[in-house]
């Protein structure tokens, strides 16, 4: 067995095995909607889906927002100083992303996304 390598300063490096984790295991949620509560114990994040409740098929008329249906996902429970790593991590996972691919796009209100599906093109 060879020995372990070592860096510029004769320390052992550390495997980048260690650092793998395998996701096969881990359930996948899709959730484009979020509600969050805390207490002094802990905080709760509800990931849930919004989709439409009904939807109408229109060819010729202008597309009309449609009264929303909100399906549960999961709801993942941590401590109050476990959400702020969170927190942490998804504020540097967001900065590399938008360093990669540029600023996210802003969150558009109620009114705007009315007005835009009132104007025809």
């Amino acid at each position: 067995m060879p020995p372990p390598s070592k860096n510029d300063a004769g320390q052992p490096e550390k495997s980048q095995a260690s650092n793998l984790l395998p996701t096969t295991s881990f359930a996948t949620v899709y959730a484009n909607n979020v509600g969050v509560t805390a207490s002094f114990n802990d905080v709760r994040v509800y990931f849930s889906e919004a989709a439409p409740k009904d939807i109408v098929l229109q060819k010729e008329e202008p597309m009309q927002l449609q009264q929303p249906l909100f399906m549960p996902r999961t709801c993942v429970v941590c401590s109050p100083e476990f959400a702020r790593t969170l927190r942490d991590s998804l504020n540097l996972a967001i900065s590399q992303y938008e360093r990669l691919f540029g600023n996210l796009r802003p969150q558009p209100e109620q009114q705007t996304l009315q007005q835009r599906l009132a104007k025809p093109k």
